[in-house]
């Protein structure tokens, strides 16, 4: 994606927007319940805004794309277990847990959304 200042401004609106969210979120439930809400939220935005037809554009991915699952997500648990003191084994399921999680989750968003796409598809021709 080039660089513009309209994307660059779309970028920072919605990294603004997803790291107020996020905040409120954490700040509603308990530290690991908000993380996984969050990361699991996150990872839903990031799969569905890079495959879903109305994210087409440069100006729609660099705000919800870069900018609003990337500030939504950007205080990762990961990084805060990995800046703990002590790693022990329960804090490396945490992370291969977080993992995994994001990885399923954006794959069957991506496979939902692409059945759409091709359903609306299918019907539209």
């Amino acid at each position: 994606m080039p660089l513009s200042l309209p994307v660059i401004a779309l970028t920072f609106a919605g990294g603004a927007l997803g790291t107020m969210l996020r905040v409120l979120l954490t700040g509603l439930t308990d530290p690991l319940i908000g993380l996984f809400i969050v990361n699991t939220l996150g990872t839903a935005a990031l799969a569905f805004s890079n495959h879903a037809k109305f994210f087409d554009n440069q100006q729609q991915r660099a705000f919800w794309s870069v900018g609003f699952a990337g500030g939504f997500t950007t205080m990762s648990g990961i990084a805060l277990w990995l800046a703990a003191p002590i790693i022990d084994l329960e804090n490396l399921l945490w992370i291969f847990g977080m993992v995994v999680q994001g990885l399923v989750v954006y794959g069957i968003v991506t496979q939902l959304v692409k059945r759409s796409r091709e359903s609306s598809e299918a019907q539209g021709a």
